[in-house]
């Protein structure tokens, strides 16, 4: 089967991207495959197909990115690679995260990354979960498009996002969410608290405003703009910014998280051990339990 070895995506002009890749020395006929690039606003999908299918080319140019609603937005691909005469697929980069017009971590940002997830995990972070906000797909029947505005709120199909499904599928990190000050606005009708908070994530997932940020307590957060992002070299190895408190009337409350919520385990075991008197029965029931669910053995 045909090995793709490096995808890039490179541009100078703001209209269009132009996507390229080399394909590894293989034995047999180049023209027994077709390549089918997809696309994605996501690194981890979901992806739709832009182009193909394409023989023997290996370069394709997006004119379809001046249609992002938001300069947040960024375009992710990756190559599904097709053998005609048998049917077999592969997709690349084989990880199943898209490539995007970023810069390439070097070694040391690799490193830098990797502690950051560390730390979270195993002292400074929680198990979160992430839904990231939709911005494409189809449009919900909540959205004018001669108006290009919304026309009712709560609504169930999009969540207020004018997307049907509203967010995508939530992603589980650890990540520690620091919470401000809480200032209550009084009314004839109710009184309104506005809690502010500040998050640190990894690198992975990126983190765009409105997405949605959820604790294992139900308390759940929506993005603001402010996200900023720590770099070496242009590489993401660690992601911070400002975050409110959903108020538990918004819709973002009735967005359903389909998994039991005590299968979560929200602080590392091994961080409730006292290492004055703990055993090994502890060990193994906590921290070496963990470790094993956490690494799939």
């Amino acid at each position: 089967m045909i090995k793709i070895n490096r995808i890039r995506v490179r541009s100078y002009d703001l209209d269009f991207l132009d996507i390229d890749w080399q394909v590894s020395p293989f034995a047999g006929d180049v023209k027994d495959y077709e390549f089918y690039v997809e696309k994605s606003t996501r690194q981890a999908g979901p992806f739709y197909d832009l182009v193909g299918p394409l023989v023997d080319k290996y370069r394709v140019r997006d004119n379809t990115v001046r249609t992002n609603l938001s300069h947040y937005r960024e375009s992710y691909y990756r190559i599904r690679v097709k053998h005609v005469p048998t049917g077999d697929t592969l997709v690349f980069p084989q990880t199943g995260m898209g490539v995007s017009m970023s810069a390439e971590p070097d070694l040391e940002a690799l490193e830098m990354a990797r502690q950051e997830r560390l730390i979270l995990r195993e002292k400074d972070g929680r198990e979160l979960l992430i839904f990231p906000r939709r911005t494409m797909g189809a449009r919900c029947s909540c959205y004018d498009q001669t108006m290009k505005r919304k026309t009712r709120s709560n609504c169930l199909t999009c969540f207020d996002t004018t997307w049907v499904g509203g967010f995508e599928s939530p992603l589980k990190v650890w990540g520690q969410i620091a919470t401000g000050p809480v200032a209550a606005n009084e009314s004839p009708v109710t009184e309104l608290s506005l809690e502010s908070a500040v998050f640190r994530l990894p690198n992975y997932p990126e983190i765009l405003p409105g997405d949605i940020i959820v604790e294992a307590e139900n308390k759940r957060w929506r993005v603001l703009e402010n996200v900023g992002k720590s770099e070496k070299g242009r590489a993401v190895v660690r992601q911070t910014g400002q975050c409110r408190r959903v108020s538990e009337g918004d819709i973002e409350y009735r967005i359903p998280i389909n998994q039991d919520a005590f299968s979560v385990e929200p602080t590392n075991p091994a961080n409730f051990l006292n290492p004055h008197n703990v055993t090994m029965a502890d060990i193994e029931d906590t921290a070496l339990g963990y470790y094993k669910r956490f690494l799939n053995v």
